[in-house]
């Protein structure tokens, strides 16, 4: 079993190890299973960035999603959320390269990702709140409330599979979860 442990401050930092749980007592206490595995940062322009959550697929890679705004490098993959921020997720190989990063919600007015889920094929399904139009990868949705529901089925290379939205017109509307 791996865990994720991160910092939150100009630069996050991600480490991934496995666990300290020894599953079998007889096992011993080794330093690689005191220790991460690999340790990624990342950063962004002046901005902020909070790491929401992360999930691990069928080959051990990790999915990571977090808030931000501003430019941010994920180790050389860059990605852009407008100034009122938005949120990216970013996908690492076991051995933690980067796959990719992508902005979800990519809108000139501001959005929520709010989480993300994978299912047994890898692939990512993510769901938040945007203002505006919302483009990614070429496909748009505008928003017909002052805020409308988006969810959003990427491959497990982040292409876009499709999207979807929710909203009542002139009212606000606010996703927190998906299942």
């Amino acid at each position: 079993m791996r865990k994720i442990f991160f910092a939150l401050a100009a630069l996050t930092f991600l480490f991934v190890g496995e666990s300290c749980k020894k599953e079998d007592p007889s096992e011993t206490d080794t330093p690689e299973k005191r220790y991460p595995s690999w340790a990624q940062h990342f950063g962004n322009d002046g901005g902020f960035t909070e790491i929401l959550g992360s999930e691990m697929d069928s080959n051990d890679d990790i999915v990571l999603y977090f808030k931000t705004r501003g430019t941010i490098d994920v180790d050389g993959e860059l990605a852009f959320v407008p100034s009122r921020g938005g949120g990216v997720i970013a996908k690492y190989s076991s051995q933690g390269q980067v796959q990719f990063a992508k902005a979800i919600p990519r809108t000139d007015e501001g959005g929520v990702l709010a989480d993300v889920v994978l299912d047994d094929q890898d692939n990512i399904y993510a769901c938040g709140s945007f203002q505006g139009t919302m483009i990614i990868d070429g496909q748009s949705m505008t928003a017909i409330g002052t805020s409308d529901i988006f969810v959003v089925k990427l491959s497990s290379t982040a292409d876009v599979l499709w999207m979807k939205q929710f909203g009542i017109e002139d009212k606000p509307s606010t996703s927190y979860s998906i299942t």
